[in-house]
Formats: C-alpha cells, structure tokens, sequence
C-alpha cells in the first residue's frame, strides 16, 4: 500500500537494476511536466511526436483540473461543421 503522498506528489516504487537509490523517493508535483511528457530540448521530429500523442491522448486529458484555458481551448474538438485549423493532421485523422 502506498502512503498518501498529497495532491500530485510522486514516490518512486519501483526501480530499474542500480536504481535502488531512488526507490521510496519523493517528488513534489511540480517536477512532473504539466502534460507528463515534456517537449524541452527535444528536436522537431520528437516534438511532433509528442504533440500527437498528446492530441491523441485529449479526450480524456481534458478531464486534468489542472489544465490551462488556452490548452483545453486547443483540444476541445470544435463545434460541429467548423474545423479546428490548430490541431495536427494526425489528431483530426484520429477522431
């Protein structure tokens, strides 16, 4: 059973060989990207990448509480019969 850590805390349980040091550690939500993969550093194939999984991913991440205005606008699918011409070709493809 893992202990109540708070709202968005981490705590690792279960490390790769040589990871012992990091089991049972805790991290604070805010080192958790926003989105759970973060395009920082990344070249523009993986941000691409990224940017359509997460596209992919919308329906039920519109239900984060955590979510900007400006995201939940770009995922939000648009009204019926009006395209939305911010979303990738692969996140319209995938509706």
């Amino acid at each position: 059973m893992v202990p109540s850590l708070g709202r968005g805390r981490g705590a690792g349980l279960h490390t790769l060989k040589g990871g012992d040091h990091l089991s049972g550690r805790v991290l604070e939500a805010d080192a958790f990207p926003p989105l759970f993969i973060a395009t920082s550093g990344m070249d523009a194939a993986h941000t691409r990448l990224v940017n359509d999984y997460h596209a992919w991913q919308a329906p039920w991440m519109l239900l984060l509480p955590h979510l900007d205005s400006a995201t939940e606008a770009h995922w939000k699918p648009p009204p019926a019969g009006r395209p939305n011409p911010s979303r990738s070709t692969a996140a319209c493809i995938l509706r």
